[in-house]
């Protein structure tokens, strides 16, 4: 029953963002490097094998670390990334600019 929640359109969409985003950062050295540095280490709370529970502490885990990662995604390292112009590292930083985005979070 609890996993059906995640499958409602006003869950889904902001818990398929937050995966796609956590995805990018950790699939890359560098990004994981810059959001520990951002975070002062804090890791996000990834989706794991019980998934609607842990698909909600992500979504907890990346409000609490909203700020920082708004601002490593405006950082001139950001900038300087590699990853900065791919479509995944656009939509990562579409997805973190977003007013939208963090208020479906917040309301999930």
């Amino acid at each position: 029953m609890l996993k059906g929640i995640g499958r409602l359109p006003r869950f889904k969409k902001v818990l398929d963002q937050a995966k796609k985003l956590t995805i990018f950062i950790y699939a890359h050295h560098k990004t994981l490097a810059m959001m520990r540095n951002y975070t002062k280490k804090r890791e996000i709370i990834r989706p794991g094998v019980v998934r609607f529970a842990s698909a909600f502490l992500t979504l907890q885990s990346l409000s609490e670390k909203k700020e920082q990662l708004k601002h490593m995604f405006s950082s001139t390292e950001w900038e300087e990334c590699k990853f900065f112009g791919t479509p995944k590292g656009r939509a990562s930083y579409g997805m973190v600019t977003s007013l939208q985005f963090w208020a479906r979070v917040t309301q999930s």
